[in-house]
């Protein structure tokens, strides 16, 4: 996990556990692409989002992508404006490339993958 997030809003998201609750994280276990953080601000009961935004971070945009059973959630934030398509395209990609390289040399047995799997979805739902 590699976090570059203002230190004030990483230090209430981790007191405040919201990991858990955060959209951005629940989307990306269950889907692949990417979606703009306006397309969330509804589906967190916490508001998430609302609070994301009370600390600069208003507008934004999440990739998830799942290949070789490696899954990486990338999200990015900018305080002035929603990202052009342009800048969309080129941040899916550069996730794309960093998934590529860091992904592990070794393939998991199925069973390490779903035990993973179970693990990762019962620790954010």
């Amino acid at each position: 996990m590699f976090q570059t997030y203002p230190s004030a809003w990483m230090t209430h998201y981790t007191q405040n556990g919201l990991v858990l609750q955060d959209p951005t994280v629940l989307w990306g276990f269950a889907n692949q692409g990417r979606i703009d953080w306006a397309d969330l601000e509804d589906t967190s009961p916490a508001k998430v989002m609302q609070q994301a935004a009370d600390f600069g971070l208003k507008h934004g945009l999440t990739v998830a992508l799942e290949k070789n059973d490696s899954l990486s959630i990338a999200s990015f934030a900018n305080q002035s404006r929603a990202f052009t398509s342009s800048e969309a395209d080129a941040l899916e990609d550069a996730v794309h490339k960093l998934h590529q390289i860091t992904a592990p040399d070794q393939n998991l047995s199925s069973k390490t993958t779903d035990a993973l799997r179970a693990l990762s979805i019962k620790l954010t739902h």
